[in-house]
């Protein structure tokens, strides 16, 4: 305990300040890159720390290696992604054998749910620059409903982060997915569904967080002016 205070008391003030500006660039010294990161702290104080990554092979196999890995990546979500639609279709269709054996509806139940959210007024339909009015709502029946400005009311079936509407349009069915950020939008984003002030549409599939000391900083220019770095105030 008496080790614990004693840090406490010689660590330097900026540990304890809010970093206001943290940015990472490379550069290169006969041949050798570094990556170089400068920390700003709200409290005027900040620290440089340089640090070496290797000669041009090196640089270039990391920066290969995590293009490759990445298209890897894209390749395994497209090919899970060509299978949502008829994914989706076999819940539904398990839905309809629930509900023909044990009379229990699985979309009812999940509108319950999830819905909550989409009962609010205000959500739009956007595709492209174009806007228009969308309204949910749940039947006496317990069936949720969406209507857009100018077409019929038309059935939707959410599914947890998953959505189909049906006869989108007037035309073929519609899958759109939930975004982090409370949004929906179509596997190519063609299609989004947005409640005003809630502009977060993160598309991206979930990966975890990798540490900066695993990860290998990005190619940025050097900034134009370099600033003076203070020295860690000791106590």
């Amino acid at each position: 305990m008496k080790k614990a205070i004693f840090w406490l008391i010689i660590a330097p003030f900026h540990l304890f300040s809010q970093v206001s500006k943290d940015s990472v660039w490379q550069v290169s010294d006969a041949g050798v890159f570094f990556s170089v990161r400068l920390v700003e702290y709200a409290n005027g104080e900040s620290s440089l720390t340089k640090t070496r990554i290797g000669d041009t092979a090196t640089v270039f196999s990391f920066d290969l290696q995590r293009a490759e890995s990445e298209a890897n990546r894209l390749a395994n979500v497209a090919f899970e992604a060509r299978n949502f639609d008829r994914q989706i279709r076999n819940i539904l269709q398990r839905r309809d054998t629930v509900l023909a054996t044990l009379g229990l509806d699985m979309t009812d139940t999940l509108a319950k749910k999830y819905a909550a959210p989409l009962l609010a007024s205000g959500w739009k339909v956007l595709e492209g620059q174009a806007e228009t009015d969308i309204v949910f709502s749940i039947s006496a029946q317990g069936q949720l409903r969406y209507e857009i400005t100018g077409f019929q009311p038309r059935n939707a079936f959410i599914l947890g982060r998953a959505m189909r509407l049906n006869n989108y349009k007037d035309g073929n069915r519609l899958d759109v997915y939930n975004a982090p950020g409370g949004n929906w939008f179509s596997i190519y984003n063609a299609v989004r569904l947005r409640f005003p002030g809630n502009l977060a549409l993160d598309r991206s599939a979930a990966k975890p967080p990798v540490s900066r000391s695993a990860e290998m900083p990005a190619v940025q220019e050097k900034p134009k002016t370099e600033k003076a770095v203070k020295k860690k105030k000791k106590q």
